[in-house]
């Protein structure tokens, strides 16, 4: 429908032209009568009575409250036209097109038009609707600002949602520069999207950090809590590993050896780990704790001179066992200490083993014929003949009823007793006598300078 006055197009309903405010006519509408003209009867041709001077008529009177009704009647109208305008046409007119520019996506133009029409139709809901798309655009290039945004709406429809996806995004930006900073943003997102994972990318960023700054320790913490994310494991042992060197150039070789050992493979770190234990059995050697160096020594096998000190302690054990007796266990440490000094040990145990053996035969022949037996001296010699064999002397110089004996083994038979007095000549002797080779030995042995003397009391010990 259009208006007759300007042509602008109008409401169906609409009281007056929203253009040019004139009153819409529309058919069989009833106008408004139009006023009735005033008119004097004609006058009459009739003889003319004497003229006198009469009341005036009052015509003009009621002219006028006419006129004045009219004009306020207008008026009226009017106020009615222009309230009509105010409150129902021009909000119909503002509203749709608040509707134009929310549909348009002119969100912004929108709103402010919906708040000044609060009330009217749905325009509350519709402000709230554009509102919340602005704060959705905004969130684009201000999740902060769009965040405040969405907490003013007071849960409009999934507004709780766009607020934690708000607070994704600004922890996001937040760990490029400061992980640490965007860390609890993400965990207090727990369950949302993929936060749980940003959580640990940002825990990934924080050990690194620590680990280029030099602190190992916090960030191998880290890195052993995030297990098989990315290379976490790789990165914990890396940590690890140069704590563990740390450890080692500070002489705190136990700490450093039990790190070494968990790393298995990575790196060199089993000849680190040797490297360590090397200079912890060096030390336990140094205390005198032979026992535990050779287990160290041992084990950390061909490691540097680790077999020279393993044989060291083997021979420091060995003498161990051998001033406790324990000649059994004594020659195997010597045998593995294998040194011209261990086979010397071994040598006088097996000779000192055979002074007591024969010392107690003598001793105990002495005593079935009621003589005393004491021991005065003990000897032996090795000797190695031209074609290679060895043979052995063992001799003992004893006392019994205040005369003087001399006793031979050789090689572990018993040649007999003879007197010193026999030395002095015994080429005169019978090859056949029982002390001929007796003497002999003593005299080619007794003194001789490779004769080794033995410890008596550690003979009549063992006897």
């Amino acid at each position: 429908m259009k208006c007759s006055n300007c042509g602008v197009e109008i409401l169906p309903d609409a009281a007056f032209c929203p253009e040019c405010g004139v009153p819409i006519q529309r058919e069989g509408q009833a106008t408004e009568p139009a006023q009735a003209s005033y008119s004097p009867e004609p006058a009459v041709d009739e003889p003319q009575p004497e003229l006198r001077e009469r009341p005036k008529a009052e015509p003009k009177r009621k002219n006028t409250g006419r006129i004045i009704g009219f004009s306020v009647g207008a008026v009226l109208l009017v106020a009615v036209c222009i309230l009509c305008f105010l409150f129902i046409v021009k909000p119909a007119i503002n509203y749709n097109e608040a509707v134009d520019c929310m549909e348009g996506g002119m969100y912004a133009e929108a709103y402010e038009i919906f708040v000044e029409l609060e009330g009217h139709k749905d325009s509350n809901d519709r402000a709230c609707e554009c509102y919340y798309n602005m704060a959705v655009e905004t969130m684009e290039s201000d999740p902060d600002g769009a965040r405040s945004m969405f907490e003013s709406l007071d849960g409009y429809s999934n507004s709780e949602e766009q607020i934690n996806e708000c607070d994704y995004r600004i922890a996001l930006s937040l760990m490029e520069e400061d992980p640490a900073a965007a860390l609890p943003m993400f965990e207090a997102l727990k369950g949302y999207s993929d936060s749980e994972e940003m959580a640990k990318e940002c825990n990934y960023r924080i050990a690194a950090g620590n680990m280029e700054s030099g602190g190992y320790e916090e960030a191998s913490a880290i890195f052993e809590e995030l297990g098989d994310y990315r290379d976490s494991r790789e990165m914990y042992s890396e940590c690890r590993y140069n704590i563990a060197l740390a450890l080692l150039d500070g002489g705190s070789y136990e700490e450093a050896s039990a790190i070494f050992e968990g790393l298995g493979d990575y790196e060199d770190s089993v000849s680190q780990y040797k490297e360590c234990n090397y200079n912890i059995g060096l030390a336990l050697m140094e205390a005198g704790d032979y026992r535990a160096a050779y287990d160290i020594f041992k084990e950390i096998g061909r490691y540097s001179n680790a077999g020279s000190k393993l044989r060291k302690c083997a021979f420091e054990l060995g003498m161990e066992c051998y001033d406790a007796y324990e000649y059994d266990d004594a020659r195997d440490y010597f045998a593995e200490a294998d040194s011209d000094e261990a086979e010397h040990m071994i040598d006088m145990m097996k000779f000192e083993e055979q002074a007591a053996d024969h010392y107690a035969q003598l001793v105990e022949i002495a005593e079935a014929s009621g003589l005393t037996c004491e021991l005065i001296e003990a000897r032996y010699y090795t000797e190695s003949s031209v074609d290679g064999d060895t043979y052995d002397v063992l001799m003992l110089y004893f006392e019994s009823e205040g005369e003087q004996f001399y006793s031979v083994l050789f090689d572990g038979i018993w040649m007999g007793i003879c007197e010193p007095s026999d030395l002095v000549d015994f080429s005169s002797m019978d090859e056949n006598q029982d002390y001929y080779m007796s003497a002999l030995l003593i005299t080619a042995c007794w003194d001789y300078i490779t004769t080794v003397h033995l410890d008596i009391s550690r003979v009549m010990e063992l006897a």
